[in-house]
């Protein structure tokens, strides 16, 4: 295989992507991402200032290619409506990013104080299920059969290094992510061959965790820094395009070394 002909397995022409959950780094980072390999994309968050600033700046970069809605990824009803906007400007989805999340709330003082799994709330558990199970379930459960129509589809889940390591204190976050990599590989084996499901396991990415704690802990990890969102970019299109067409049930670790050597 040439050198050209191995780049042009990662084109996107004619495709359409979803990127559900966009946030400040990763979702962005992917939608333009996608946006550059010659997708589609639809941006969906629950901010309609981020979503609309994300797609004036996808269409001042990449042209008349983006469209997004302000959603709620945990309410049912606003997931029907993303996926009838996306199937009305773009026609149809064939590759999707969950990237929407919950955490505990005693994630937000880690960094002020440690806080015990045992602070872990049934509100949070409820939260994060709804969040990190039940709407990428949901999700699935939607798209599947328009995209077996389409002739196949990807769809990649955002799991998280806490998933597979104990990273205080985010016991209800990381137990529900781990479920939602146990249904990534029922749903590979379930919904194939039309239909591919992998997963990314990202950890220290510097535009979500800035504090120098996070910092110095990464210098700890083999790689010794914190990771970028443009890293994490590469995993998703690989997993996104027929580059990784013999590729499904799977989860690449954008994660420094870090579970691989806890």
């Amino acid at each position: 295989m040439t050198q050209s002909s191995a780049l042009d397995r990662f084109c996107l022409d004619g495709k359409t992507a979803l990127v559900l959950g966009i946030g400040p780094a990763i979702g962005s980072a992917v939608a333009h991402g996608f946006a550059e390999a010659g997708a589609n994309v639809v941006v969906a968050a629950r901010s309609a200032d981020a979503v609309d600033n994300l797609v004036e700046t996808l269409r001042s970069r990449h042209g008349d290619v983006a469209a997004g809605l302000a959603t709620d990824a945990g309410d049912p009803v606003a997931l029907d409506r993303l996926l009838a906007f996306a199937t009305e400007r773009f026609g149809g989805i064939d590759i999707a990013f969950y990237n929407a999340f919950a955490l505990d709330a005693g994630h937000y003082r880690t960094f002020t104080g440690y806080v015990s799994p045992l602070d872990c709330t049934e509100e949070d558990w409820s939260a994060c299920f709804n969040l990190n199970v039940m709407a990428p379930f949901r999700l699935a459960k939607a798209l599947v059969p328009s995209m077996k129509a389409r002739g196949g589809g990807v769809i990649i889940n955002n799991l998280a290094a806490a998933a597979f390591t104990p990273i205080m204190p985010a016991m209800a976050y990381a137990a529900t992510k781990s479920a939602l990599a146990t249904m990534t590989t029922y749903l590979a084996k379930g919904c194939g061959p039309e239909v591919r499901f992998n997963a990314i396991a990202p950890s220290n990415i510097e535009a979500t965790q800035r504090s120098e704690t996070m910092r110095a802990a990464a210098r700890a990890f083999p790689l010794a820094r914190m990771g970028s969102p443009d890293e994490v970019v590469g995993a998703v299109l690989y997993l996104a395009s027929p580059a990784s067409s013999y590729v499904t049930g799977q989860v690449i670790f954008v994660d420094g070394g870090r579970v691989a050597t806890a």
